[in-house]
């Protein structure tokens, strides 16, 4: 729409787009400073301690002085998207059974990027209000392949995501939570056509998806936490700067294991591209081996190529 358009009047072009003119006028009564403040603290509580429940939350909030009822509490997690971790029943309706995959990364050797990758989505807090952080890891890596901001829990910026990272690159494995954006018909429909196997973790189960709760739980202790975002920029701003860290620090960490098995073995095998670029490597002085500079591209193309 084009509130100061000469040749169209507001009411044409609404008519042309199809909308209800009344809806344009339609301003969302942004959040109390005061929920903004208690959706905060539940964040922190659930970070440090992910076992805690609506009740126990609440508990601790009205001992910390907060008047907030437990049901205000479970009504704000629902909106955040936390989830306590505990055993509980099946509680899965049928018309779900099909949507729901096994776990495939029990006792499942991991040995090379792009075997697993693995999804989630978080909560990031802001001065004035907070956004949805969904992120795609690599799983032996730790590298982020790909991520996301939005202001919603909407499923496309999960989908826009998913489709520019399987654009670059193939896994063979996603393993993501039982969420209702991983069990969604268009998310299932976009793995299936790309020929990637689904995983899912189990019910309750935290170890399932540890990778990346740490990474979540570094994140928010080492630069969200820190940092009063008082915008959506100035939050992607942030987020992006701790990323391209934690990219730079996957790099050393993978170039250092790199070396010692070129140390030990004298080949990788499970690195082809490593072993094609080995040609005008300098060779070890003490073991006669030729060891990779640290720029070379350990972890594939993909990350070459990312938004960092």
């Amino acid at each position: 729409m084009e509130w100061d358009c000469p040749e169209h009047a507001i009411i044409v072009q609404a008519d042309l787009l199809s909308l209800n003119r009344s809806s344009l006028y339609y301003k969302p009564v942004p959040p109390s400073p005061e929920e903004i403040r208690l959706k905060h603290r539940i964040d922190e509580l659930y970070t440090q301690h992910s076992f805690l429940g609506y009740r126990k939350i609440a508990a601790i909030m009205n001992r910390e002085g907060d008047e907030i009822h437990k049901n205000t509490v479970r009504r704000y997690m629902r909106e955040m998207g936390l989830m306590a971790i505990y055993p509980g029943p099946n509680l899965s309706k049928r018309d779900l059974q099909r949507r729901i995959y096994p776990y495939l990364l029990r006792k499942l050797l991991i040995t090379q990027p792009d075997q697993v990758w693995t999804v989630d989505i978080t909560y990031i807090r802001m001065k004035h209000g907070w956004m949805y952080l969904y992120a795609i890891m690599d799983w032996y890596s730790r590298y982020i392949v790909d991520w996301q901001l939005d202001q919603s829990l909407e499923i496309e910026f999960v989908l826009e995501t998913m489709k520019r990272a399987l654009a670059r690159r193939k896994p063979g494995v996603i393993n993501s939570d039982q969420g209702s954006h991983f069990t969604s018909p268009q998310y299932i429909n976009l793995l299936k056509e790309n020929e990637v196997q689904i995983s899912m973790d189990g019910k309750g189960r935290a170890k399932d998806n540890i990778v990346i709760e740490r990474f979540w739980r570094s994140l928010k202790y080492n630069e969200v936490y820190i940092n009063d975002y008082n915008s959506p920029r100035e939050t992607r701003r942030g987020v992006e700067g701790y990323i391209h860290l934690h990219i730079t620090i996957c790099r050393i960490s993978l170039c250092k294991t790199i070396r010692r098995l070129l140390c030990i073995t004298g080949t990788l095998s499970c690195y082809p591209h490593v072993n094609d670029q080995r040609k005008n490597m300098a060779p070890a002085p003490s073991l006669g081996l030729r060891l990779p500079p640290v720029d070379i591209d350990f972890t594939g193309s993909i990350y070459q190529n990312s938004q960092l």
